[in-house]
Formats: structure tokens, sequence, C-alpha cells
């Protein structure tokens, strides 16, 4: 593509946008570090041939491509009317965003200026490589489902019970399904109420039928609760919470039918189970939160 040096639309993975005065270290260093595990990005400081005459058109046709938006949140990035026209343009195409924002950063002030984004997933960071860390540990190609063999399955149902640290509650996007109308997501919503800050480790989804029977439905198989010992995890849902911070995770709509294995008429409900690691510790905590829809 004219306009560029490297980058190119058939093969970036990011769009990182940040202000040019208080962000372009961050943006820099994270698109290096990408580069090492092979994961190509754009920003405008290395990627943009300088004097391109088309450059808003060269940025646009890149961000439209690419499948993921990085948004690296500063102060100043609050007042950035190019900044706040990237943004914009990412919701508009539907990219799947990740917010990293500055400890420094007010996160009153970012959901004020950006309340489209004050319901996404936030990663917090403090310098250069702990926004490398966070993003490259977990990019997509190793999303991973991690083993808690830490706690056999009577200790974790006995912390699913009684911790209430973390308040879990999840909500379907649609409260009935049919044949007809099926397409629809599962919402986290989260808060933190340990009296520390927490990392998410993983989670499991449980599926309780009409009729009261429990199991997990995972990659179009059912199986027993308690022979599921795997917890699902990776860059969308392994973050950082702050204590007494909230969040809520968004998942993409799909086929619930389908992908959940609902496959007879009536109110099922749906069992959130969540691990996480309290700061400084090494032990697995875990909660839990419950939700129902219906199938009609």
């Amino acid at each position: 593509m004219s306009g560029l040096k490297g980058a190119s639309n058939e093969n970036c993975w990011a769009f990182i946008c940040y202000e040019t005065t208080t962000g372009v270290k961050f943006a820099d260093n994270l698109q290096k570090s990408l580069k090492k595990i092979n994961v190509n990005t754009f920003i405008a400081k290395n990627d943009l041939i300088e004097g391109d005459r088309d450059e808003m058109k060269t940025r646009d046709s890149i961000l439209r491509s690419c499948p993921v938006f990085i948004f690296i949140v500063t102060t100043v990035s609050l007042h950035s009317d190019e900044v706040l026209r990237e943004v914009n343009e990412s919701l508009n195409y539907g990219k799947y965003i990740i917010v990293c924002l500055h400890n420094s950063t007010s996160v009153t002030s970012f959901k004020e200026k950006f309340p489209k984004l004050a319901n996404v997933q936030r990663i917090y960071f403090e310098d250069e490589c702990e926004l490398a860390n966070r993003i490259t540990s977990n990019h997509p190609q190793y999303n991973k489902i991690i083993q808690l063999n830490q706690k056999d399955d009577t200790d974790l149902k006995a912390n699913l019970e009684y911790d209430t640290g973390l308040i879990v509650a999840p909500i379907w996007s649609l409260k009935k399904i049919s044949n007809n109308d099926r397409r629809g997501h599962v919402i986290f919503y989260l808060k933190n109420k340990t009296g520390t800050d927490i990392n998410l480790c993983g989670y499991r989804m449980i599926r309780i039928s009409p009729n009261g029977e429990r199991d997990i439905y995972y990659n179009g198989y059912a199986c027993a609760e308690s022979d599921f010992k795997k917890w699902v995890s990776g860059l969308h849902f392994e973050l950082p919470l702050r204590n007494y911070d909230d969040n809520t995770i968004h998942w993409d709509d799909v086929d619930i039918i389908k992908t959940y294995g609902i496959n007879k008429p009536g109110l099922w409900k749906t069992e959130i189970q969540i691990a996480y690691l309290e700061n400084g510790s090494s032990d697995i905590s875990f909660s839990k939160g419950e939700t129902e829809l219906e199938y009609v």
C-alpha cells in the first residue's frame, strides 16, 4: 500500500492508537515487543511515510483492516481530537478494542470522555515494559486453558460457595431466545470487594438445564462438571482488577442455541465460576454468579 513503510493491511494484527507527546514511547516499545513474537502492528510514527498526501486515507485503511484496536490512554490523550477520531472510527468498524490505561490517568475522566468505552475491560500499566509484557504474554496465539491443580473438587466447591470478595453478576444480552431470535452473548459484570487488587485467571460456565441437570458444554461437547478440570483464559479475560473497581466483559454475539447446546424449551440457568489471584498471594480464590435464559 502506498504511504506505508513496512506494515500492510494484509498482515497487520492491531492498530495502536496513542497521543503523540505522551504515548509514543509506550506505542513504540509495544510494537517492537510484538514484532519479536511475529505479530505485526501499525503505529503512525514508524509506519507512515513522511509527507504522504493521503495520510488520513492510509491510516483509515489500516484501521479498517486490523482486527484489533489498542488504545493507549494517557491524560493528554483525553484532550486529543485525533485520538477521539480514531477511537470513534474503531467503534464504527466494530473493532475488538483493548484499552490500556496508564496508572496516572483518571478512570473517571476516561469514562466521561469515552462513555462508549466505559464498560470495556482495561489493562493498567505503569511503564512501557509493563504494557508490553501484559499484551505480549496474553496475545491470542498464546491463549490457553489453565489448569488449577492446587485445589481438589471439594475445596473448589467450598470456595465457590463462601467467597464473596469478588462480586460476579452475569447476564445474557437476551432474556429469551427462539429459533428465529438466537444471536446474543453473555456479559460478566465484576466488582472487586476483596480489599486488594486482584488478577483474573480463568472462568468456567456451568449449564443448568430446565430439569436441573448440571454440566459444561465446551467446544461442542457436553462434559460432567466433576470431570471438567480446566479453566478458560486468554487476552480477553486475563486482566487485573483494582480494589473496589468494577469491570464489564462482553463477548461476541453467537448462535446461543448452537454454541451453548441449548436443546429443549424451558428456563436454562448459567453459573459463571471465576478464578482469581489476590495481589501478593499464590493461592487461587474462586467466586461465582448465576443468570438465566429462556428458550421458547
